[in-house]
């Protein structure tokens, strides 16, 4: 998962190029870790109102349409999502990574919400390749981490290959989006299934099933925020960046 990043940054050949980059580089890291430098606040009763609106143009985009599942992912604003919007709404980097991202998913919008559509997966999950990848089709080497995801969707090669896609030294077809998109929708599906909630779908899409049913045997809860709340998710708050990315994607003025 990447978060406002937007390309590899070059190696330098002069010592003062170099000095620039590091201070780039830490601070990117300083507000990834902190949002220390916020210019905006985005209070509890303004991320209601951007509920309510997004709920809205759901409802108008369901009515006008057929196929996914649009309104049946359950979007909250409590304190987890709260503070995702502050850091995406919030900030100076968070707005240009979030108009970005927007920009060029409305290149991807047609075939993904159509593959949405095609899986009955709800239509607000055309946000999640914007915390994945910011919408980017990243390859392996420009993850710019430790991961080894890929593709648009970020998919673990393993399980590249448990939905059927080739990746080897050749080919790569995580870096297929329409391939990529159609085995992001199986595997939402399936831990739907399995799970019964969509928000368990998409946390054991970040973490894994296993994590998510250890979690829920755990717990004896089969709700998303208690169990990530007991430690059970992968990337931390990845659901409520999500969510925050759904109420961003529908008031999209609040990046401006």
């Amino acid at each position: 998962m990447m978060l406002f990043q937007e390309s590899r940054i070059p190696k330098r050949a002069f010592l003062i190029s170099g000095l620039v980059a590091m201070i780039a580089v830490l601070t990117a890291t300083s507000f990834a870790a902190t949002g220390l430098v916020q210019d905006r606040r985005v209070s509890q009763q303004q991320a209601e109102k951007l509920l309510a609106r997004s709920e809205s143009a759901t409802r108008r985009q369901s009515a006008s349409s057929e196929g996914s599942s649009a309104g049946e992912f359950p979007v909250v604003v409590n304190e987890r999502v709260l503070r995702q919007l502050n850091r995406y709404i919030g900030t100076p980097e968070g707005r240009e990574f979030m108009r970005r991202a927007l920009a060029r998913m409305e290149n991807e919008r047609p075939a993904i919400e159509r593959a949405l559509a095609k899986y009955g997966v709800p239509r607000e999950l055309i946000a999640m390749p914007i915390i994945e990848s910011g919408y980017q089709n990243l390859s392996q080497a420009e993850t710019q981490s430790n991961s080894t995801a890929a593709g648009l969707w970020q998919f673990m090669p393993r399980t590249a290959r448990i939905f059927g896609l080739r990746v080897d030294k050749i080919v790569d077809e995580r870096m297929n989006v329409p391939i990529l998109t159609d085995a992001a929708m199986r595997y939402l599906v399936a831990n739907k299934m399995r799970f019964q909630d969509w928000a368990l779908s998409v946390s054991a899409y970040n973490s894994g099933e296993e994590r998510i049913q250890n979690g829920i045997d755990k717990t004896g809860s089969r709700d998303a925020w208690t169990l990530i709340g007991r430690g059970f998710e992968g990337d931390h708050d990845y659901l409520a960046k999500v969510m925050a990315a759904i109420l961003i994607m529908n008031n999209p003025e609040t990046v401006q």
